[in-house]
């Protein structure tokens, strides 16, 4: 999807093992981005950014299998350089995170080109960690779900997937995440509708100023 979104002028590199996927692509970038990197200690980083989601927080608090976390809040903290809660504003999670004395930014998630489909009804379907999240963003368009299928995250689509979902929308329209769109077959993809998501960070132009003053040498050598 990354690829894509940037005409292929960006490398990509998907591995099980990050220092080999740094190890590929160290000639031929500044600058490497790595998601979902907290806990991974193969490679050396300049910068962590931790983003929660305003809804479930920090959940119960307890680490994994006991909880939502892989670490305490403390420790992951202590590795951040900035902070992202997405979709709610929650002030008293806020209060908790601006103990640490780190930037703290509200973002939340808008659909794209979504007018035409607005008091309407369509099937929706998502592969990722939280579909919700998906159909939140859809019924906040004041689109209508009549349907949704929900996936595990990073599941590989059959035929079957499909010809199940298209004989059940008998043409409604179809909407899934552009992250899903690029592991449909291309005989499918016609009759589905990919949502591009955008970003929108409260006092943007203040998260830009913080990362290009982290990465400055990179950029302007």
């Amino acid at each position: 999807m990354i690829f894509q979104k940037f005409n292929g002028k960006v490398p990509v590199c998907i591995c099980s093992d990050r220092a080999k996927s740094a190890k590929l692509l160290e000639n031929d970038v500044d600058i490497l981005v790595m998601d979902d990197g907290l806990q991974n200690y193969t490679l050396a980083k300049d910068k962590s950014i931790i983003v929660f989601d305003g809804k479930q927080t920090i959940g119960n608090g307890f680490i994994f299998p006991a909880g939502p976390l892989r670490e305490s809040l403390k420790n992951g903290m202590k590795k951040a350089d900035a902070v992202v809660i997405m979709r709610k504003i929650n002030q008293v999670f806020e209060k908790t995170i601006f103990k640490f004395k780190k930037p703290v930014f509200n973002a939340k998630t808008v659909a794209k080109d979504l007018e035409k489909f607005m008091g309407k009804s369509v099937i929706a379907f998502a592969g990722i960690g939280n579909p919700q999240k998906f159909y939140d963003t859809l019924k906040s368009e004041k689109i209508k779900i009549k349907r949704s299928f929900e996936f595990p995250d990073h599941y590989q689509y059959k035929d079957s997937d499909f010809e199940n979902i298209l004989k059940i929308a008998n043409g409604i329209p179809i909407l899934t995440t552009t992250k899903d769109y690029v592991k449909i077959p291309s005989k499918y993809q016609k009759k589905i509708i990919p949502v591009e998501i955008d970003l929108n960070i409260t006092n943007a132009k203040k998260f830009i100023d913080i990362i290009l003053k982290w990465f400055s040498p990179c950029i302007y050598p």
